[in-house]
């Protein structure tokens, strides 16, 4: 950890947002036009490897290059005598994983708040880029209730090729979705449904399966139903059900095609006993302040077929049970089109159909490979 006052190429380090074994985030100060940042360093046991360098460089091109009003923005990238480094702007402000363990969220505010992060999902969507690690620990909230997604550590093109051979892939298991279990390929499907799990979470304070074990977290998104807001919120609209459930539908092509339709739908269900929120149609587009924090650890997931596999970073977790619920799965080649004449929402299949055999195989290899003990570790931003 770098102490205050440190120099690192023109900026001044002013104290510790988070640190872990790849990445550490320190508020700074820029010297050159005395502006307040959050910057990033790459871990230096970690600068000379490819893969890593790799995808942290790629996070700053892509945060550059998604130049939105809910994405974090990046303002420089470079190399200093600490290492790889981003300068990004700071929020200071809470996340929302923050916000639900303090209990400051009603459903209302919940929306209004996931649906700014819906907006910078579709527009990475848009692109062809597919975030892979959205959760409450990713989402910053800044003045005036405005929201950001961030930690483009893990985003990644459908038809993009490795950036390292050490064969894993990170994300969090509270949120990731049947199909990333089952070693198919993440697709903003797959984002639509940790996006209604984040949903989930902020309207009940509780993740969707709050299972003893990664094994049973893992077993539970691949076999069991969707859990019902209304059980846990009897308050709520029993509409808000029927959300949940499409929006972590095990068929990814079953699921919302936008992430803003998500919210939508929610802001429907909850005008069925109060006065609808207001979800625009169209993201914004301009600057705003922000924050960074940052998280993420691994265990393994036995793939349904034979592939490569990728690694990546995350952040730091604020809890033990955080840092142990996340999950590495194997890359495989992009999920081909749908074809011609494909069944309409609701009746296809989106990505290959599943033989019950097959999944309850998965998963029990998948529940060998947690007893057998193959952890990996933490690794934190």
């Amino acid at each position: 950890m770098l102490q205050e006052g440190t120099i690192v190429t023109g900026y001044r380090i002013d104290g510790i947002l988070g640190e872990g074994g790849i990445n550490a985030v320190y508020q700074a100060t820029q010297l050159s036009l005395n502006r307040v940042v959050a910057l990033k360093l790459l871990a230096s046991s970690l600068s000379q490897d490819a893969g890593f360098r790799a995808r942290f460089e790629r996070e700053g091109q892509v945060q550059a290059a998604l130049d939105h009003d809910h994405i974090v923005t990046v303002y420089e990238a470079g190399q200093s005598e600490y290492g790889l480094f981003l300068a990004m702007r700071l929020i200071p402000g809470p996340t929302l994983k923050q916000l639900i363990l303090d209990d400051s969220l009603d459903p209302r505010r919940s929306v209004r708040l996931l649906a700014q992060v819906a907006h910078a999902l579709d527009a990475a969507h848009a692109a062809g880029l597919i975030h892979r690690d959205v959760k409450p620990q990713n989402i910053l909230i800044g003045k005036g209730d405005h929201a950001y997604l961030a930690d483009f550590g893990l985003i990644k093109a459908p038809d993009e090729a490795r950036l390292t051979g050490t064969g894993q892939f990170i994300g969090t298991i509270d949120y990731v979705a049947p199909e990333q279990i089952q070693a198919e390929p993440a697709t903003a499907a797959s984002d639509i449904y940790a996006l209604t799990c984040v949903l989930y979470e902020c309207l009940t304070g509780e993740v969707p399966f709050p299972k003893p074990s990664e094994a049973a977290v893992v077993h539970a998104h691949v076999m069991e139903p969707p859990p019902k807001v209304s059980e846990r919120r009897p308050d709520l609209p029993p509409a808000l059900d029927e959300v949940i459930a499409q929006g972590m539908a095990k068929d990814p092509w079953s699921r919302p095609g936008l992430a803003v339709a998500l919210l939508q739908s929610a802001s429907r269900a909850l005008s069925s006993s109060a006065s609808a929120i207001v979800v625009p149609a169209l993201p914004r587009d301009g600057d705003g302040e922000r924050e960074r924090r940052a998280q993420t650890t691994a265990v393994p997931v036995v793939p349904s077929t034979p592939s490569e596999a990728h690694a990546a970073t995350a952040r730091a977790p604020a809890t033990e049970t955080e840092a142990r619920r996340d999950i590495t799965r194997p890359v495989v080649r992009p999920l081909p089109a749908p074809p011609v004449g494909a069944p309409a929402e609701g009746a296809g299949v989106r990505g290959r159909a599943q033989p019950k055999q097959l999944v309850a195989l998965i998963v029990a290899l998948t529940l060998a490979a947690f007893a057998a003990g193959f952890a990996l570790g933490l690794i934190v931003h």
